[in-house]
């Protein structure tokens, strides 16, 4: 149950080092006076970077430069960004997804024990919302009379499903989005595109990041169509498009597309890089006659026409 922190990022690449300054300045103070509350409340929407902000508050204070921002270079550092570090634990709820009161048992026999090697030992617990209500009165009972030397950082997106006793019991802490600038500098030609779609969650942001490096067949289709690629927009339209559910999907998407493609032309702001092209390539008027006959298209979807002979049509309206 108990665990090592698990992150894969490269911490020192990290865009959340350049935004939550109030969090920041916070943690700065608690290691400046030498002062830490036995038990952090760290809220945001799922993605926002709250493991990171746990991680961040770790190296801040176990960093053996002792100078408020982690120095990422000491063996304390080392060992907390490679998730090593003895003392940085973490609890995630079970298959079940809530936390029992045997998990919350197990972590105040764990914490009973001095830390290994740092002068404090971190438990991080993800999803603290998850608790069922003997799993938030055992933990509740470790924060009031908390072993020496243990900060429990709780991590919750949504913080009103917590005990208001283990609310007050808190330092609360609220992350908020990144500025376009960090992800402009993070993910490059991107960024202003990942950044309109994400809302400034750059975990949502690297999600769909992955997620566009396998295109959707709409993506595709639309690419290839207005480059004239007639070889690859036949095999996307000899693909397995079987179901009437299937083609009717592809053109929705397609009219997504085409749409956005059409109202980038008066706001180009948060447009993918595809619809911008679309609307850079054609006429306004150019993109109403494709909408017009992809909704055309659509209806005949319930006439049981193939998918070949519709996307074909397609094709031609937007080669033509």
């Amino acid at each position: 149950m108990l665990q090592m922190l698990n992150s894969s990022e490269s911490f020192k690449k990290e865009p959340f080092l350049k935004g939550n300054s109030v969090f920041k300045q916070a943690v700065l103070h608690m290691t400046e006076t030498g002062k830490l509350p036995h038990a952090i409340l760290i809220t945001g929407e799922e993605g926002i970077g709250k493991k990171t902000a746990a991680k961040y508050l770790a190296l801040s204070v176990l960093c053996e430069k002792r100078k408020g921002e982690p120095c990422l270079v000491c063996s304390s550092c080392k060992k907390i960004i490679s998730d090593i570090h003895p003392d940085i634990i973490s609890l995630f709820p079970d298959a079940s997804g809530i936390y029992k009161i045997a998990d919350i048992r197990e972590l105040r026999t764990s914490a009973s024990v001095r830390p290994n090697e740092a002068e404090y030992k971190f438990y991080i617990i993800d999803k603290a919302d998850a608790m069922n209500k003997n799993a938030a009165n055992s933990l509740l009972k470790c924060m009031e009379e908390p072993p020496e030397g243990t900060v429990f950082v709780l991590l919750s997106d949504n913080e009103k499903a917590l005990m208001p006793t283990v609310l007050s019991r808190s330092i609360r802490f609220r992350l908020s989005p990144l500025n376009e600038e960090y992800f402009s500098e993070y993910f490059g030609e991107k960024g202003e595109e990942l950044f309109a779609l994400s809302g400034g969650n750059l975990g949502k942001a690297k999600l769909l990041k992955e997620k566009s490096a396998e295109k959707p067949l709409s993506s595709l289709f639309m690419e290839n169509a207005i480059s004239g690629n007639t070889y690859e927009v036949l095999k996307i339209i000899k693909g397995s498009y079987k179901k009437r559910n299937e083609i009717e999907e592809l053109l929705d998407e397609i009219l997504v597309i085409l749409k956005n493609a059409l109202i980038s032309g008066y706001s180009p702001k948060g447009k993918t890089l595809l619809e911008k092209r679309i609307a850079e390539k054609m006429t306004a008027d150019k993109i109403f006659d494709i909408i017009n006959e992809t909704e055309r298209l659509r209806e005949l979807t319930v006439r049981n026409i193939s998918a070949e002979s519709i996307l074909s049509s397609l094709f031609l309206k937007i080669k033509g």
